[in-house]
């Protein structure tokens, strides 16, 4: 956006537009060859009522490099932008170490971003997935927390829903009030499996399932017994 900025302030010293009209035109072109900044002369051709090529030619004419801008070429209808990649990569390690780990971070801007992870379903056990959604979620937050925004992290403990249930419903058949004999996380998943296993055989356990969410929300204490017990 900086180097965007740059040209903007060439262009809007020689064209009747306003700054943020111009910033709204220039585009990077497809390729690097044909430079780092365009500015695409079709859209001044109905303001400037001439050929979009001529109007690229005359602009380049006005317009002189700088420090920052080492070449301006027409191509066609475009005109290009090259910068002088020594200044600034110049530009870029001086700021870095003059700010040193604040490099990169803007102002507060007092908007807020909710970010939801790793959320992990209760009925399963944790796993290398879960640890890599919380290295994102964490990295993201932090990333956005670095351009001004609040960040609110949610973990929803997955622990209600029609997938918590199905293990319900399947210790409630088959668990016969069995105790953990092992990891509770992977004890209760193990009928989360056993339920997945079954319904395969038969489907009306996905039914069954259903209602048994729908006793959970009509407060039954049978089932919220059970629900607290598998939690």
């Amino acid at each position: 956006m900086e180097l965007k900025q740059e040209v903007a302030n060439l262009l809007k010293k020689i064209l009747p537009l306003k700054e943020i009209e111009i910033l709204n035109l220039l585009e990077n072109p497809p390729n690097s060859s044909l430079g780092d900044i365009s500015l695409p002369c079709f859209q001044l051709s109905k303001l400037l009522k001439k050929d979009p090529k001529l109007i690229a030619l005359e602009l380049k004419e006005k317009l002189k490099p700088n420090k920052l801008i080492k070449e301006i070429k027409v191509i066609g209808p475009y005109l290009n932008f090259f910068f002088n990649n020594e200044t600034i990569t110049t530009q870029i390690l001086t700021k870095i170490l003059k700010e040193k780990e604040k490099y990169g971070f803007k102002k507060s801007n007092k908007k807020k971003v909710v970010i939801e992870f790793p959320s992990p379903n209760t009925n399963k056990p944790l796993h290398l997935g879960h640890l890599r959604n919380m290295a994102l979620g964490e990295s993201i937050s932090r990333i956005i927390e670095s351009q001004g925004y609040k960040v609110i992290r949610v973990n929803l403990n997955n622990d209600r829903g029609t997938h918590i249930c199905k293990s319900m419903l399947a210790y409630k058949k088959w668990g016969n009030n069995k105790q953990p004999n092992k990891k509770s996380d992977h004890f209760v998943g193990d009928f989360y499996v056993l339920f997945a296993q079954k319904s395969k055989l038969n489907q009306e356990l996905e039914q069954e399932a259903l209602e048994l969410l729908r006793k959970w929300e009509k407060g039954d204490k049978s089932t919220i017994s059970l629900w607290k017990k598998m939690k």
